[in-house]
């Protein structure tokens, strides 16, 4: 049996942390916000994990796709 990389372990993390932050940003969307400023704001949870393991630029990166695949979903930024 072949063993993974550590470069194939790494971009399967990263595909796994942006799914789930994209995933929880989507569920977000859909909670009711007590204020038009207040959003709960979990989908930052797997971006700081992100950080912590790979590094500030591969975790900045999650947050970065993850907007841009939200936008592409809701057709808005943010």
């Amino acid at each position: 049996m072949r063993y993974l990389s550590d470069r194939t372990r790494k971009l399967a993390l990263y595909s796994i942390l942006v799914s789930l932050s994209l995933s929880i940003w989507v569920f977000e969307e859909f909670i009711p916000r007590p204020a038009p400023w207040l959003k709960p704001g979990f989908s930052y949870i797997p971006v700081i994990i992100g950080m912590e393991l790979m590094g500030t630029v591969l975790g900045g990166s999650i947050a970065l796709l993850r907007s841009f695949l939200g936008a592409l979903i809701f057709g808005r930024l943010l």
